[in-house]
């Protein structure tokens, strides 16, 4: 049977054996949709008190019960309609007051689900303000804030909701995933147990206590966790991502792949396990497999910064720069305060070579995060490495904000040295700081230190010892980093030296040589390499491997073949070559190694002083080959460390050096073939006379 529809404002009221008629029918029609909404036919009890209402539209009851299967039925909007018309009859009966406030929690969870996250907030709000003592839009409160990054604001939202709720699994699972964003896991993983107790079988809190294990290194316990949740349910795509992680974080990357591989297979729009695969591919050395990857998980997730900023520094760790730079570009847009994106976006444009682009972008980073660890330390290179020694150095100094905890320690012992001459006899001390060739470039300021009065005492690492005895410096003592050298007046770092004394390119101290090779060991050198016509030429192709830059600065030995079809007598000044190297290095006779030989950087002085030439990538030998004033020929990548500066072959800190630079991009064949030319040309002279 269908209502007969009726306009209420055209009804004419009715008396007597109508009225009594009226309220009859009512009753059957509310009754009917009672029994139906018992059953859970819900749009069946929906019609009943639809046809109750056309009887009499101002039926609270009826009002409160179609606005309630309103709620069931997820109609939240119908339903809060209805409720409002029911509170203006009727506005003390809590009943009513506690279901009106389950379908404003139901409209704030959906607006909550398609990131409507401020008119979330408000229907939450209110459904707490109608009835104080329903717990869940506390949770969804909480929630909603959380998503908009206000984790610690949610805290008291999820506790209201236990206080008032003490089995809320849901509310206290939510409650752990947000202590666990702010690093407090072992909190997180206590709420993670409570909600365990209430439901053993959760996998949600199960995962997300593996989660939690995992961030405090308890790898055994969260694989285990992981686990337990597939068993409970094998389609779970975050567990798998979750157990992928842990897999990872113990090195074992094939049966991470495995997991995402997974994970993937259930959602394969999953973004993270996306990214997460990317990342465990570049363990594996599938390089082409992971940035591809992380293109993936980009077009999975176009809107989330986060996801843009993982694949921008792959395709900066492996020199896709464009690449980088325009997923940086399409994430500022979507995140224009984001410290980091801004910092890699200067890091790309460095690396393309679009050098006020990146001080622009390093200046963005400072203004997101005026105390952004490396953004003015990596600015300061910029400058220096064009040529603006003023701003540099000045900038330069921030490299010892992100000195480790240690070494600002040693730091607080004694006064900082600013440059003032000594007063009567006192002693500074010079602290170590970062690799070998630093110390053999800035070891030259020692004689201007000297100059001011003071007695030197020399932090050096143990091979550079008997080498930088060779400065001539009268007083000069060398102690080991770390050494607590209690008897300085006064301190500073090595690489302030050159901002100390206000360097320009014009007052370098450029004289060499400043260090020289020990006689004896010259002696013996000579001896041992014996005598020879042709051209003695030393080669260094790789630095230590991890050096920051390494893959930009060093050179695949086979990459050098070209060289070693001259009639030349090369000599290895490595003492370390690389497994993929070692196949090469069979492969070339007139190469010849002397690792065994080279205890320390005496030693390696000693073989160059018997050598005509030096070629060298941008290592510590090439600075010491320098600092002994022999003829050198600098290799150097095409964004090049900043001493070398930028456009020219010569170098002002060393008079004998030659600077070879990389075209634009990664490929070092056309420098090879320039070089070698150069080298045959170079020695036809000797070979004619």
């Amino acid at each position: 049977m269908k209502p007969r529809k009726q306009d209420a404002k055209s009804r004419k009221p009715v008396t007597g054996k109508a009225a009594r008629d009226q309220t009859a029918e009512v009753a059957v029609f509310i009754n009917l949709g009672l029994e139906r909404h018992q059953a859970g036919e819900l749009d069946w009890a929906r019609q009943y008190y639809e046809m109750a209402l056309a009887i009499e539209p101002h039926h609270a009851e009826v009002l409160q019960l179609l606005a309630t299967a309103l709620t069931n039925l997820g109609e939240a909007d119908a339903a809060i309609l209805r409720f409002r018309e029911a509170l203006e009859l009727d506005r003390s009966n809590e009943a009513v007051l506690l279901n009106f406030a389950i379908a404003l929690n139901q409209k704030g969870n959906k607006l909550k689900a398609i990131g409507q996250f401020g008119d979330a907030l408000a229907y939450y709000q209110e459904a707490i303000q109608r009835s104080p003592g329903f717990a869940d839009p506390y949770n969804g409160l909480g929630n909603t804030l959380c998503s908009l990054g206000r984790t610690e604001e949610s805290f008291s939202y999820y506790q209201s909701a236990i206080a008032r709720k003490p089995y809320y699994s849901e509310a206290l699972c939510n409650y752990g995933i947000a202590l666990h964003r702010l690093g407090r896991y072992q909190e997180a993983i206590t709420n993670y147990n409570r909600a365990l107790a209430i439901r053993p079988e959760s996998v949600e809190a199960l995962r997300n206590r593996a989660n939690s294990k995992l961030a405090l290194g308890e790898t055994d316990d969260a694989l285990a966790g992981f686990n337990q949740a597939l068993q409970i349910n094998p389609s779970d795509s975050l567990s798998y991502l979750g157990r992928g992680s842990a897999l990872v974080s113990v090195g074992r990357h094939i049966e991470a792949l495995a997991s995402f591989a997974e994970a993937l297979s259930i959602n394969p729009d999953n973004a993270n396990a996306q990214g997460a695969k990317a990342s465990a591919l570049i363990s594996l050395g599938r390089t082409d497999e992971a940035l591809q990857a992380f293109r993936e998980a980009i077009r999975l997730q176009p809107e989330d910064p986060e996801t843009h900023l993982l694949a921008a520094r792959a395709f900066l760790e492996f020199g896709q720069f464009e690449d980088a730079a325009l997923t940086l570009s399409m994430a500022l847009e979507l995140a224009p305060q984001n410290a980091d994106l801004h910092y890699e976006y200067a890091v790309a444009m460095h690396r393309l070579g679009r050098y006020q682009e990146a001080i622009s972008a390093f200046d963005q980073t400072m203004l997101a995060d005026p105390n952004h660890p490396m953004a003015r330390h990596t600015c300061a290179q910029i400058h220096l490495l064009l040529g603006d020694f003023e701003t540099g150095w000045n900038l330069y100094e921030h490299r010892l904000e992100v000195q480790s905890d240690w070494s600002i320690r040693r730091w607080n012992l004694r006064p900082t040295w600013r440059g003032e001459a000594a007063h009567g006899k006192q002693r500074l001390l010079i602290r170590s700081e970062q690799g070998f060739g630093d110390h053999i470039q800035f070891c030259r300021y020692l004689l201007l230190v000297e100059r001011l009065g003071f007695d030197i005492i020399l932090e050096v690492p143990n091979r550079l010892t008997r080498l930088l005895a060779s400065l001539p410096v009268k007083q000069i003592e060398f102690v080991a980093p770390g050494d607590p050298t209690l008897g300085a007046d006064y301190q500073c770092w090595l690489m302030s030296l050159p901002g100390i004394f206000k360097t320009r390119e014009e007052t370098i101290p450029s004289a060499v040589p400043y260090l020289t090779a020990d006689p004896q060991k010259i002696n013996q050198w000579q001896k041992r390499l014996g005598p020879s016509e042709m051209l003695r030429v030393g080669l260094v192709w790789s630095g230590r491997a991890e050096h920051l830059n390494d893959k930009y600065r060093s050179i695949p030995l086979e990459d050098l073949m070209p060289l070693f079809q001259l009639p030349v007598e090369f000599h290895s000044i490595q003492v370390e070559y690389r497994p993929s190297d070692l196949e090469a290095l069979s492969r070339i006779p007139n190469l010849h190694q002397h690792q065994d030989q080279i205890e320390d950087f005496s030693d390696s002085a000693a073989l160059i002083q018997c050598l005509d030439l030096v070629i060298s990538v941008d290592t510590s030998i090439a600075h010491l080959t320098g600092a002994l004033a022999k003829p050198l020929w600098l290799i150097v990548a095409s964004t090049p460390d900043f001493r070398w500066l930028l456009d020219r072959e010569d170098s002002p800190w060393y008079p004998t050096a030659r600077i070879w630079r990389q075209d634009r991009g990664t490929d070092w064949a056309p420098l090879i073939q320039r070089l070698t030319k150069a080298l045959a040309d170079w020695q036809k002279p000797s070979t004619m006379s």
